[in-house]
């Protein structure tokens, strides 16, 4: 997502502990921070795409535009500076102090903890003493609330949760930003088997189509878990997805016009 600070950064010493930082690689060449550069959450309810566009970095428009107009249910975006899964939400609401948790808290620990268990490395913190002071390492089985953590206002995993229908998670993978790549094939390795497990819990929870009475998919309609206050909408084919732990859950769907829906 950011070429200007990838070009602008140089990678550690192979194997440097502690990690040098090089936080001139966090923007781009407008020195803008994109994972701050995301609509935020308590800014409003606005869904309107053109709306949201304006005032971003091209970098983060290209990327909304991506996220909103494709039907995407689960996601991860990785960083360097730790080794932890971080899931939403990354801020508070204005002139809250305490932790501001999302509707499905315990479906997105369910995922950071999947990713965290088969990367070695991070569920057992067995890298943090890499990590610069003051990250916050070591964390509880390599995950941890983003706002719990810091906070972070406009970040990408926030705008997927509270914008879209797709639940992100933000993946530190390396306690260096930039690591040297000699040590490339050690972090395939230690995160190859958390990938593919990650992902395998898109099929999680429940799935299926809203139509109306002739069968038809009915796109835009809203689909409800009863006491989960994040709704999803469906498909232009009238496809809907919600990832939830096991459990029994009571769905209810509508639609803004007088169709009858199944």
């Amino acid at each position: 997502m950011n070429p200007d600070g990838f070009e602008m950064s140089n990678f550690s010493p192979q194997n440097a502990s502690p990690c040098t930082h090089r936080s001139i690689a966090r923007k781009n060449n407008n020195r803008v921070d994109l994972n701050r550069n995301f609509p935020r959450v308590n800014s409003g309810h606005v869904k309107n795409l053109q709306l949201l566009l304006r005032g971003r970095q091209i970098e983060t428009q290209s990327v909304m535009k991506w996220i909103m107009t494709n039907p995407f249910v689960l996601s991860a975006n990785f960083h360097g500076g730790a080794v932890v899964a971080n899931f939403p939400w990354d801020s508070k609401k204005p002139g809250q102090e305490k932790v501001f948790l999302t509707a499905d808290t315990t479906s997105f620990r369910e995922l950071a903890l999947t990713y965290s268990k088969y990367n070695p490395t991070m569920f057992q913190q067995s890298t943090s003493e890499r990590c610069v002071p003051g990250t916050g390492a070591p964390f509880k089985n390599g995950i941890i609330n983003g706002a719990a953590w810091y906070e972070v206002r406009g970040s990408m995993q926030d705008f997927n949760y509270g914008f879209t229908n797709c639940m992100e998670i933000t993946l530190e993978v390396s306690c260096c930003k930039h690591p040297h790549p000699q040590e490339l094939p050690e972090f395939w390795k230690n995160n190859m088997y958390s990938i593919l497990h990650f992902t395998s819990m898109a099929h999680m929870g429940i799935k299926g189509l809203v139509v109306d009475e002739d069968g038809v998919g009915i796109s835009n309609a809203l689909v409800k878990v009863i006491g989960n206050a994040k709704f999803v909408t469906t498909s232009k084919r009238g496809e809907f997805w919600k990832l939830l732990s096991p459990g029994n859950y009571t769905l209810v769907s509508s639609t803004h016009c007088n169709t009858k829906l199944h």
